[in-house]
C-alpha cells in the first residue's frame, strides 16, 4: 500500500514536472533571469567597499552595569554587526537571493493556479488529496533546488564566497519560503492577474528592497524588517558570502518561516481541490466566512500593533520587574505554550457551534486591544531579558525577543494572556467536557507561559486575565444591544 501511494505520488509529481519545464517560458525564467540580474549589477555598480550592517551577526549579551569602565570593556565585546564589503559583490548576492525568490514564487504559483481543474479532477478519479500535495511539494523543492544551484554556480566566479554552502542554504531558504507563499497565491486568488500583481508586491517589497543589507544598516524600523520572510534566507547568504562569522538566529528565523508558509499553503490547497459538496452544510459555509474574517482581523490587528509598540517604544520606559519575576526562572520549553496562543483563534473555528459567540469574541477583542494601547503609551514598559542558549526552545524564544519592541512597549496589560482568555470564553461549553477540559489546561500553560519565558512579568499577566474577562464581558451587552440577540 506504502508503495503504490509512493508510486502515484512520484508519477504525478513527473508528469507536472515535464508539463512545467516544457513551457519556454518557465527555462526562460529558470535560465535567463538571473544572469540578467547579474548583469544588470555588474553594468551599473561599482567595486567599492562599503560598511553594511547584518542584523544576524549583532550580539548585545553584555549587559550594562552601574560601574563606567566595565560598561566600557562590555561595549568592546559587543558586536553591531557592522562589516565592510564590496557593494557590487553585496549587490550580486541580495539580488541573487531576490532572483531565487521571485522565481520561485512564480513558478509555484502556476504550479497551483493553472492546474487547479486537473488536480480536482485527479482526486475525484482516485487520487487523496495528499498525494496530489505531496507531488506540488516534490517539483517545489526539485525547482528550489535547481534554482539555488543554478544561481550559487553564475554566482561563485564573481563572489568567491567564504562559506559557499551557507550561501546555497540562504539562497535555498529564499525559494522555498516564497515559493510556498506562491502556492499559498495560487490556491487563495481566482483571477491569475491578481495573482501576479501579489507575487510581485510580495517579493518586491521584502526580498527585493527591504532586506538590502544597505537599506537595513539605516532603517528606522529593523525589527520590522526582521519579522518579515525574507530576513533569514539574505543574512545567511549574504554572511556566508562575506564572512566567517555564524548568523545565530538566521537558520531557524528561516526554517520556521518556511515551515509557516508551507503548512498555510497546504491548508490552503487542500481546501481548494477537496471535491465540491452541493450539500456542504452551513457549518461549514460559517466556518469559511469567520475564517476570511480572522484573517482581516488579524492583518488589521497586526499593523495597529506595530505602530504603536514602535511609538510607544520612543517614550520614557519604566521597569516594573517585582522581586518575585527576579527568582522566578527562566524555562524556555514554556515557549511552546506561548506559541499555542496564536493557533486558539484558528482552533475556535472547529470548536465554536454558536457563531455568535465567535461575533462576541472579535468585539471583545477590538475593545481589549483599543483600551490596552492606550496603557501602552501611558505606561511603556521594559526590562532586562536573560542570556539564551542555542538549544531548538532557546531558538525559538530568541526569535519572539528580536520581534519586540526595543527598549521596550506593550506590556502592561499581556494582550498574549487577555486575548487567550477571549478566545477560550468563547469556546467554553461549545463541545464536550473533554473539549473543556484540554482547553483549560492550555490556558493554563499559555497564562503562565509569558513569566517563564521572560516576556511578561506578573503585573503584566495577572492584569491581563481580567481585561481579557471584562473586555468579553463588555462586548457581550454591547453585542446583545445592538443586535437584540
Amino acid at each position: 500500500m506504502l508503495g503504490e501511494r509512493a508510486g502515484r505520488v512520484g508519477t504525478a509529481a513527473h508528469l507536472l514536472l515535464r508539463d512545467l519545464l516544457r513551457r519556454r517560458i518557465a527555462l526562460l525564467l529558470l535560465f535567463v533571469v538571473p544572469a540578467l540580474f547579474d548583469a544588470v549589477v555588474l553594468a551599473t555598480t561599482a567595486p567599492r567597499e562599503i560598511e553594511v550592517t547584518l542584523g544576524a551577526l549583532e550580539d548585545h549579551t553584555y549587559g550594562r552595569t552601574s560601574v563606567p569602565g566595565l560598561d566600557q570593556l562590555a561595549l568592546a565585546f559587543e558586536d553591531d554587526g557592522s562589516r565592510a564589503v564590496d557593494e557590487q559583490r553585496l549587490s550580486l548576492v541580495f539580488l541573487g537571493v531576490a532572483a531565487v525568490s521571485f522565481l520561485a514564487c512564480f513558478l509555484a504559483f502556476n504550479l497551483v493556479h493553472k492546474r487547479r481543474d486537473v488536480d480536482a479532477r485527479l482526486v475525484l478519479a482516485g487520487y487523496r488529496a495528499h498525494e496530489v500535495l505531496l507531488a506540488k511539494l516534490l517539483v517545489l523543492v526539485v525547482m528550489v533546488l535547481l534554482l539555488a544551484s543554478y544561481e550559487t554556480l553564475i554566482l561563485t566566479p564573481w563572489v568567491v564566497p567564504r562559506h559557499i554552502m551557507m550561501l546555497f542554504v540562504g539562497l535555498f531558504f529564499g525559494g522555498f519560503i516564497y515559493g510556498c507563499l506562491g502556492m499559498l497565491v495560487g490556491a487563495v486568488v481566482k483571477q491569475e492577474l491578481e495573482g501576479v500583481f501579489t507575487i510581485i508586491f510580495l517579493t518586491n517589497i521584502d526580498a527585493g528592497w527591504l532586506q538590502n543589507p544597505i537599506y537595513y544598516a539605516h532603517s528606522q524600523s529593523q525589527s520590522l524588517i526582521r519579522a518579515l520572510p525574507g530576513y533569514g534566507p539574505v543574512q545567511l547568504a549574504v554572511a556566508g558570502s562575506f564572512t566567517d562569522d555564524e548568523p545565530r538566529s538566521a537558520l531557524p528565523r528561516a526554517a520556521l518561516c518556511g515551515a509557516i508558509a508551507l503548512v498555510a499553503a497546504l491548508l490552503a490547497f487542500g481546501l481548494r481541490i477537496r471535491p465540491a459538496r452541493q450539500d456542504r452544510s452551513q457549518r461549514v459555509r460559517r466556518a469559511l466566512h469567520y475564517a476570511k474574517v480572522m484573517f482581516v482581523a488579524y492583518a488589521i490587528w497586526l499593523g495597529a500593533f506595530e505602530i504603536v509598540g514602535h511609538y510607544a517604544a520612543t517614550l520614557h520606559t519604566v521597569d516594573l520587574t517585582s522581586a518575585w519575576d527576579r527568582a522566578t526562572p527562566l524555562i524556555p520549553a514554556f515557549v511552546w505554550p506561548y506559541e499555542a496562543c496564536y493557533l486558539l483563534p484558528v482552533l475556535s473555528l472547529f470548536v465554536i457551534k454558536d457563531w455568535r459567540r465567535f461575533d462576541v469574541a472579535l468585539v471583545a477583542l477590538l475593545i481589549a486591544n483599543v483600551t490596552a494601547f492606550v496603557v501602552y503609551l501611558l505606561v511603556p514598559v521594559a526590562f532586562p531579558r536573560p542570556e539564551l542558549g542555542s538549544s531548538l526552545s532557546e531558538r525559538v524564544l530568541a526569535l519572539e525577543y528580536a520581534a519586540d519592541f526595543h527598549p521596550g512597549a506593550n506590556k502592561l496589560p499581556s494582550m498574549h494572556v487577555a486575548m487567550s482568555w477571549i478566545m477560550v470564553s468563547a469556546m467554553w461549553r461549545q463541545g464536550r467536557r473533554a473539549i473543556d477540559i484540554a482547553l483549560a489546561v492550555l490556558l493554563a500553560l499559555i497564562t503562565i507561559a509569558p513569566v517563564f519565558v521572560k516576556q511578561h512579568l506578573l503585573i503584566d499577566v495577572a492584569l491581563g486575565v481580567p481585561w481579557g474577562l471584562a473586555a468579553y464581558w463588555v462586548a457581550g451587552r454591547v453585542y446583545r444591544w445592538r443586535t437584540g440577540v
